[in-house]
């Protein structure tokens, strides 16, 4: 209640927005889900640092965080004028949190009808998501994450279309769950020369266990 009274007063207050996007990112970071959607709720300007926050919640394992963000981040991207005729129009139904904040999100379901279109334009706050559950070793964030593309968009991202190799990155990081996870649901997406180049990343930085699990 305390937090969202002081939101509610941050103009009267002259809290600058600086200081407020400050407190969302080290807010999604923590994981309080209910203080991220009263941010969202009554701070429209954060809109501009969900891809800093997505990333701090992604890296500290905070899955509902993450979710709920990108879950948001593309409700507003919806409502801009350039994507009106698109299939985003629909109005998705409301959500709350156990403590009363509301917060406008799409249901799973929807979401998912429009996977394809909704999640690939968000490359940029996506990719920040996945990076940042592979550096900070966070297997079900990951996981997650990877459920919201096409399956295309998954392997591009594997195969590091956008970046290096998922899996070298996890090796280079020392991300051992990270590194086991993607061998045992994803191996069929990395060829030989990305299965060494990983192996060698990690054995670099004196980080074995991922280079046990490759070798196996």
């Amino acid at each position: 209640v305390s937090v969202r009274r002081l939101l509610e007063r941050r103009i009267e207050m002259r809290i600058p927005e600086f200081d407020l996007q400050l407190a969302f990112r080290g807010t999604a970071g923590n994981g309080h889900l209910n203080v991220v959607a009263a941010f969202c709720e009554l701070v429209p300007e954060v809109i501009d640092t969900v891809r800093w926050a997505v990333q701090d919640a992604a890296k500290y394992g905070h899955s509902d965080v993450v979710k709920f963000l990108l879950l948001y981040n593309s409700r507003q991207y919806a409502q801009k004028p350039e994507v009106a005729e698109g299939n985003l129009t629909r109005d998705p139904p409301a959500s709350q949190t156990d403590q009363g904040t509301t917060m406008s999100a799409l249901t799973d379901q929807d979401h998912h009808q429009n996977t394809v279109y909704q999640f690939y334009v968000f490359d940029q706050v996506i990719l920040e998501a996945l990076h940042a559950s592979i550096t900070g070793n966070q297997p079900t964030v990951l996981e997650y994450v990877l459920s919201l593309l096409h399956p295309e968009h998954v392997n591009n991202f594997l195969q590091g279309s956008f970046s290096s190799p998922a899996l070298t990155q996890a090796a280079d990081s020392g991300s051992s769950q990270i590194v086991e996870l993607l061998l045992h649901h994803y191996a069929q997406a990395f060829v030989e020369s990305t299965i060494i180049g990983a192996a060698s990343a990690a054995s670099f930085k004196g980080h074995f266990e991922p280079v046990k699990l490759i070798r196996e």
